[in-house]
């Protein structure tokens, strides 16, 4: 702990309860556009897979990011659904009318056109998950998970204390 205090004192990091996050000019996330576009076909693949796990009737958390986003149209639209999200393109994206989705609010990024902050931190607190499905930046080699803002890594770990473990 002491060793995070030093560094935020030099600046080199920001942190709050639990989440350690650096600070650098250099980790600013592209446009939402241009990542969307990175590793298409991964992604697709991913998100077939992710579907396959939900079940009618559940209630899904998607985040913002675009790894998620492909699974939205890819929702069965026979089933009946509760889709929480934080961003903007996931609530674009389903087109089903069986599915009711939630969209947190809170301050809107501009890079993700995600919802991020207290506002959309307190309305995730009022759901219990079924399903959780985040992508972060990075993952380290001691495996965890790594953001580029405290803002993204704090509605990510809200979402995942509100998502059921299976």
């Amino acid at each position: 702990r002491r060793d995070i205090a030093e560094l935020s004192r030099n600046k080199l990091v920001s942190y709050s309860k639990n989440i350690v996050v650096p600070v650098s000019e250099n980790s600013i996330d592209g446009p939402f556009s241009f990542r969307a576009g990175m590793n298409s076909q991964a992604k697709q693949a991913i998100s077939k897979e992710a579907v396959r796990l939900i079940k009618d009737g559940s209630t899904v958390f998607i985040d913002s990011s675009s790894t998620a986003l492909p699974m939205a149209g890819m929702l069965p639209g026979s089933y009946s659904l509760t889709v929480v999200t934080n961003g903007l393109h996931v609530l674009e994206r389903i087109r089903s009318s069986r599915i009711q989705v939630q969209l947190v609010g809170g301050e809107m990024s501009v890079t993700s056109h995600g919802f991020y902050g207290p506002l959309a931190e307190e309305s995730l607190r009022r759901y219990n998950f079924d399903f959780g499905f985040f992508s972060p930046v990075a993952v380290t080699p001691q495996n965890y998970a790594a953001e580029t803002s405290l803002e993204a890594a704090s509605i990510r770990q809200v979402a995942m204390e509100r998502t059921a473990c299976p």
